[in-house]
């Protein structure tokens, strides 16, 4: 079975492309036996995370929050459940760790520092979060 598509690519693209999707695989080169209109729409590569804490231990691995060790095992983790795209949503110290592409690991898009009420305990911060006012 062949599916013809038009799709903009993302994160970074912004031009429609066409590809196809025949018996289950993914190919950018026209096969010649799709028929009919395509259909339009986005394509993202895997799984995108639009909510992740890559920088603290939720895992309870026993690794020090914001380390590089944490964050790597974190994006594992993600990667594991198949997410290639991650937006990490905030840190807890005020200078953000390198967040460098490494080959195998899913891209972060940093967000900023980490947001929340006044009194509220951020397990492992030597520094209180960014007050939030409305």
């Amino acid at each position: 079975m062949t599916e013809y598509f038009q799709v903009i690519k993302l994160p970074f693209g912004t031009e429609l492309i066409d590809l196809w999707i025949v018996d289950g695989k993914i190919t950018y080169s026209d096969p010649g036996s799709a028929s009919g209109k395509p259909t339009k729409g986005y394509i993202v590569p895997g799984l995108v995370d639009c909510h992740a804490h890559i920088t603290v231990d939720t895992g309870q691995k026993g690794l020090p929050n914001g380390s590089r060790e944490l964050i790597d095992a974190n994006r594992n983790d993600h990667l594991a459940s198949g997410a290639l795209l991650l937006r990490d949503m905030g840190l807890f110290e005020a200078e953000p760790p390198v967040l460098i592409s490494l080959q195998g690991l899913p891209s972060v898009i940093p967000v900023s520092r980490y947001i929340a009420p006044e009194d509220f305990d951020a397990p492992g911060s030597s520094s209180p979060p960014t007050l939030l006012l409305l």
